[in-house]
């Protein structure tokens, strides 16, 4: 609410202050007091129109200053010589505005004044002698319709998008199933790989008993060896001709045994490691095919929380959307009443509220059509 009103230099006014008191203020006074120069002191700082100096006042030439004092705070529009511009206070903070050819936001909330809201004193009736187009512009403007008109646009276009992307997302997630299902088999992989790691746990093992008989092949090795060269021994000494040949026949049936037994071993060993080789090349090229498919799953549940993130999102979306078309719906709904509330009232009254003067029959007509 304006509070304080004070004008310096504005045509017929030196210097004057006016301060408004709650509910309606009248102005009375004799002709060419000021009366009309006060509503355009305030149409020149609610609108910054006109932009010449036609309102410069002869007593105070250079120099004219309108401020308006309110529950948010102090608007000036001030033109002299050093300074042409608003000067705003709201809140506790102040802004100047040098040369501006609108008037800024900052003045806009102190002063919740536009031209809308000031009628001159020749001026008619207001929406009454205004054409259908121009009084739904006016109401539009006054209950912000084009702000929601374009939060809707803008609501129906994210809409759009996101029905897209949900229809995207249906479709990959459509195909991901799909795969999913040819891959069915992955749940049996964990057990494979256990079996696999158990084989490769025994192989360890059999390559272990491996080594172990290849020490003791060379042990025998080297028996063979020494028991050569006491042979050889025996040989020099004739006379232990017959000692030599025992020992000699007794070697050569040792050897045979063991030779025997080496082979049994061998022939054994040669089965177990040709089992153990087939085994881990049919384990390692099942185990790399497993391997692909585990990552090639863990691709795929990456894809699949996206794409459940994606259609939070679109339903999130749908309901903002579904929450502003109530809104809107609600709004229009209270539109229609209070047209209807503002047509019934004029013609039960039968006059203008403002200037009191009789409302026509086809004014009144005018009015319900512009409704």
């Amino acid at each position: 609410m304006i509070q304080q009103i004070t004008i310096e230099g504005f045509r017929s006014y030196q210097y004057a202050e006016f301060d408004l008191h709650p509910g309606m203020n009248v102005l009375v006074g004799e002709s060419n007091a000021g009366k009309s120069n006060l509503l355009r002191a305030l149409t020149w700082l609610a609108t910054n129109t006109p932009s010449g100096d036609e309102y410069f006042s002869r007593v105070v030439p250079g120099r004219c200053i309108v401020t308006v004092e309110t529950d948010h705070g102090i608007v000036t529009r001030e033109r002299t010589k050093k300074f042409n511009g608003y000067r705003v206070r709201l809140g506790k903070k102040s802004y100047d505005f040098k040369d501006a050819r609108s008037i800024p936001e900052e003045a806009t909330k102190v002063l919740f004044l536009r031209d809308v809201n000031i009628q001159g004193e020749y001026g008619s009736v207001f929406l009454l002698n205004e054409s259908p187009g121009n009084v739904s512009r006016y109401l539009s403007d006054i209950l912000g319709f084009d702000q929601l008109d374009t939060a809707i646009g803008r609501a129906k276009t994210t809409a759009s998008a996101a029905r897209a992307r949900l229809e995207e997302a249906e479709r990959d997630l459509d195909g991901m199933q799909r795969r999913a299902k040819r891959l069915a088999f992955v749940d049996d992989l964990s057990a494979r790989i256990d079996a696999l790691e158990r084989t490769r746990s025994e192989i360890e093992q059999k390559r272990s008993e491996r080594r172990e008989l290849r020490t003791e092949a060379d042990a025998v090795a080297e028996s063979h060896r020494k028991m050569t060269a006491a042979r050889v021994v025996l040989e020099v000494l004739g006379p232990y001709d017959d000692i030599a040949v025992q020992l000699d026949d007794l070697s050569r049936t040792v050897g045979d045994r063991r030779a025997l037994v080496r082979a049994a071993d061998d022939v054994a060993a040669a089965r177990r490691s040709m089992n153990v080789a087939r085994t881990v090349v049919d384990a390692t090229s099942e185990l790399d095919t497993v391997e692909a498919k585990v990552e090639e799953l863990a691709s795929l549940r990456k894809q699949f929380v996206a794409v459940r993130e994606a259609v939070d999102d679109v339903e999130r979306r749908e309901s903002e959307i579904a929450d502003l078309r109530a809104t809107a719906e609600a709004a229009a709904r209270d539109l229609k009443l209070a047209h209807r509330a503002y047509v019934s009232a004029l013609l039960e009254l039968s006059k203008c509220p403002t200037c009191g003067s009789a409302i026509t029959a086809e004014q009144a007509e005018r009015v319900a059509a512009a409704v």
